[in-house]
């Protein structure tokens, strides 16, 4: 199956101008225009998004990312934004 799909790539100065949350080592959440979108930080500078199947995909698999911590705080982070 293809999980691939055209995502952004933004740079620090874009990326901060959205709600944002660090979920944990280096990936984040960040709401814009009533959307939250989960990214991966890929250099000091730059946030690339990912799908959802992409990260659930990684969150089922990865052993090197602290995964129950990163889908708990996503998740208590869209509670919050639904408020």
């Amino acid at each position: 199956m293809n999980y691939r799909k055209r995502t952004q790539a933004l740079e620090i100065s874009q990326f901060n101008d959205g709600k944002t949350v660090k979920l944990g080592s280096s990936w984040f959440a960040r709401k814009k225009d009533n959307q939250v979108k989960i990214y991966k930080q890929t250099s000091p500078c730059k946030f690339d998004q990912v799908t959802k199947a992409c990260f659930n995909l990684t969150m089922r698999r990865s052993k090197e990312f602290p995964t129950e911590t990163i889908k708990s705080n996503l998740r208590r982070f869209c509670e919050q934004e639904k408020q």
